[in-house]
């Protein structure tokens, strides 16, 4: 099998990325595709490995910048009773990242749902998914990454990635942190990169 064939159907393609994103969201445990998705051969399926199959996709490697302060945090959110809204999702950036997965909580019990993201105002050429986990309204779990077909890096300093949209009911109440619970930045080497989480 191919390095990177994570579905052994004989061929690397956007198939075989999107198992990988299926595996990081928990939506596939078996264990073959686990075992295929685990590229670099770590013993773990994660956003290194996610790297690495866009790279074998893209045909090659970049070299990296030199590793320094990553930060993922999303802003203060004031929302109100019976509200659309939509808030930023951002990066601060003083190395080469090229992918991204991350998790937030919130507490959807006060009557604040977040109901989809876009693509942010710093990522146009990157895809992203995401998938919210409700099974518990106290702990809501958010999952997405982000990344790059073409081998590109996020731009370094500050950039918005994902703008997230919510909605409140007429009574809604309270606070809840939006916190970010787990990230791990990749670079165009599919190598590890150091972050930091900052929570609201």
């Amino acid at each position: 099998i191919d390095q990177g064939d994570v579905n052994g159907d004989g061929t690397v393609d956007i198939d075989d990325l999107l198992t990988i994103i299926q595996i990081l969201f928990g939506l596939i445990d078996d264990p073959l595709l686990v075992a295929g998705g685990d590229i670099n051969g770590d013993g773990v399926v994660d956003i290194l490995d996610l790297q690495e199959i866009l790279n074998i996709l893209g045909g090659g490697k970049k070299a990296a910048l030199l590793a320094g302060n990553n930060q993922i945090y999303i802003s203060e959110v004031y929302a109100k009773a019976d509200e659309i809204g939509s808030f930023d999702i951002s990066l601060n950036l003083e190395s080469d990242v090229a992918a991204i997965f991350a998790q937030f909580t919130y507490n959807s019990d006060i009557g604040f749902d977040i109901t989809g993201f876009e693509i942010g105002e710093a990522t146009g050429g990157f895809d992203f998914d995401y998938l919210i986990d409700e099974s518990d309204p106290a702990n809501v779990i958010v999952k997405f990454v982000v990344y790059n077909h073409n081998q590109e890096s996020f731009d370094l300093g500050h950039s918005h990635i994902l703008k997230a949209n919510y909605q409140t009911t007429i009574d809604a109440f309270g606070t809840s942190e939006l916190a970010f619970i787990n990230s791990m930045f990749a670079n165009s080497e599919a190598q590890l990169v150091e972050s930091e989480n900052l929570n609201t």
